[in-house]
């Protein structure tokens, strides 16, 4: 059967109700559905479990103290006397283009500056590289006693100290790899189109202010790269055919919710309010095998560490203090430790399959089954993704050409090719209504 056969199905998608004049000019018709979910359909959903599809969870922020205690401007203000002498990454215009460079500053004194309207009426951005003590710092006051993230977002809380034994190794990596950070922008902020080049998953919980997200596939990375070339907010069809050509999504995320999005995936975002602050993190292991990948993810970091540790470089925090330094020794050492850890969790993730379970990703279960030669297999998934997906034309599509493929002993039956003909119809009707 041609790997070219088959499309992943992808679902449509409708924005959050805001004005479109705060999102940006672009018309671009987004089909990649960024499904909003409670902790409760997160844990049952399997396909999401996989860590292959961005989602945004809603209820999981309701007990954290941050949420009332660090709205508004105000809330800046409480954030500095937390972790004041965190260096900042200060972006006084904004970090949508590639050639605006930070000024590296102490939160204390960055705070006061974006507390006053802006001297040069550019928008301004802020990133905070949390070493492990601003960290430990920062979430013991944003969680409180009863809050955390999600069941089903494995972090580095439940791995690190159990291979990397030496405080300081951790907060060596922490800033290494720029692990765990504070956002803070105002209305129309946010960084540039790109994707993450280190193999590691992400989250991002809002605390404050709205922000829109485009988020779009690996598999788009043909029409998409080099990075910063589009300005997804406002880009043209007339400008960038490519990027109207991809199959992305975009999803405004409020306070009070996380998003997670799968690692290489592009991704831009813009601040809708002032100020928006929100937390991210890093997760690795957290992936199950990609088709978009000939590697497993949580592997491939292992090697993009290894990369470092081979290649540290000069320490530029002797000269400029509060830059990245080279990865330690110990962080280095312990990475094989860790590996075992990861791949513990990712083999968690490897659920038992059944084209009865709703929740999982059939279509890339039958494009496995394929590129295994089991072709019996293969239409049956097919089969499971058009009952479970009955809106998705590559859904029918790829059903269609499964039961035409001559591999396929039943392709010549009657009922076969009348299965066939109708998935082709189905296709084509939901074609036309998409028009």
């Amino acid at each position: 059967m041609s790997k070219g056969g088959f499309a992943l199905a992808i679902f449509g998608t409708t924005l959050a109700s805001v004005e479109a004049d705060e999102i940006g000019t672009s018309n671009k018709v987004y089909e990649l559905h960024v499904p909003k979910i409670t902790k409760a359909q997160l844990i049952a959903n399997k396909t999401l479990l996989s860590g292959h599809w961005p989602y945004v969870v809603t209820d999981a922020m309701d007990e954290w103290p941050a949420m009332k205690e660090w709205a508004g401007k105000e809330g800046l203000s409480a954030i500095s006397e937390i972790i004041p002498d965190e260096w900042v990454d200060y972006y006084p215009q904004n970090m949508y283009s590639l050639g605006n460079k930070p000024y590296l500053r102490k939160f204390h004194d960055v705070v006061k500056e974006f507390q006053q309207p802006s001297k040069s009426g550019m928008p301004r951005y802020m990133q905070m590289r949390l070493g492990l003590k601003g960290w430990e710092d920062l979430e013991k006051k944003m969680y409180g006693p009863k809050g955390k993230l999600p069941p089903g977002m494995w972090t580095e809380k439940d791995w690190i100290y159990d291979c990397m034994p030496d405080s300081k190794d951790i907060d060596n990596f922490f800033r290494v790899n720029q692990w765990n950070m504070m956002l803070i922008g105002e209305v129309g902020t946010g960084i540039f189109f790109h994707h993450d080049h280190l193999s590691a998953s992400s989250w991002q919980a809002h605390i404050a202010g709205r922000k829109v997200w485009t988020l779009c596939p690996y598999t788009e990375t043909h029409l998409l790269e080099p990075a910063g070339r589009i300005h997804t907010f406002d880009a043209s069809a007339e400008e960038f055919p490519d990027f109207h050509a991809a199959k992305c999504g975009q999803v405004v995320v409020n306070p009070g919710e996380i998003a997670y999005y799968p690692s290489y995936w592009w991704h831009q975002t813009k601040c809708l309010d002032y100020p928006t602050v929100g937390v991210t993190g890093l997760m690795v292991g957290v992936e199950d095998n990609r088709m978009d990948l000939d590697f497993k993810v949580h592997e491939q970091f292992r090697r993009d560490i290894q990369q470092k540790c081979n290649n540290p470089g000069e320490d530029i925090s002797k000269k400029w203090p509060g830059a990245a330094p080279p990865i330690s020794k110990g962080a280095c050492a312990a990475m094989d430790k860790c590996l075992e850890l990861w791949d513990a969790n990712f083999k968690r993730i490897d659920f038992d399959y059944s084209v009865d379970e709703p929740f999982l990703d059939h279509t890339r279960k039958a494009m496995e089954l394929d590129e295994a030669g089991d072709i019996e297999g293969a239409v049956a998934s097919f089969r499971a993704a058009a009952r479970f997906q009955p809106d998705s034309p590559e859904a029918w599509n790829n059903l269609a050409t499964a039961l035409q493929d001559e591999g396929y002993a039943g392709r010549d039956s009657a009922e076969a090719k009348a299965e066939a003909k109708k998935a082709s119809q189905t296709a084509a009707k939901l074609e036309r209504d998409e028009l």
